[in-house]
C-alpha cells in the first residue's frame, strides 16, 4: 500500500516524513528536551537508559552533533543495541562524546 515511502523515509527523512506522525525534526527537538533534562537531573551519575532504537538515534544525533536525518539513515541501531556516552562538565562548558555503539 505504501510502495517506497519507508525507503524514501530511511533514505531522507526530513524531506519524507510518516503519514500522520510527527516530523523528524520534531522528534529530535523532543528527544533534545529530554536528554537536556536527562543530563542535568542525573548529573555525575551512572545512568542505563533503556528505549525505542529511534529515540537512540536522536540521542547520538546529539551527542555527536549531527543533523536528524543523518542519525535516522547515518549509523544502524541493532536489536539490543548497546550504546555508552560519555558527558563531562569542564571548564569550557560541557562535552560529549561516544565511548562504544553496538550489539
Amino acid at each position: 500500500e505504501y510502495g517506497d515511502h519507508q525507503a524514501n523515509f530511511w533514505r531522507d527523512a526530513e524531506s519524507h516524513p510518516p503519514s500522520n506522525a510527527e516530523t523528524v525534526q520534531d522528534f529530535h527537538q523532543r528527544i533534545g528536551e529530554a536528554w537536556a533534562l536527562w543530563q542535568e537531573t542525573l548529573k555525575g551519575q551512572r545512568v542505563l537508559l533503556v528505549c525505542h532504537g529511534g529515540v537512540i538515534r536522536m540521542v547520538l544525533a546529539h551527542v555527536l552533533s549531527m543533523a536528524p536525518s543523518k542519525a535516522m539513515a547515518g549509523f544502524q541501531v541493532p536489536y539490543a543495541c548497546r550504546s555508552q556516552v560519555r558527558i563531562d562538565d569542564t571548564e569550557f562548558g560541557t562535552l560529549s562524546c561516544l565511548i562504544r555503539h553496538g550489539g
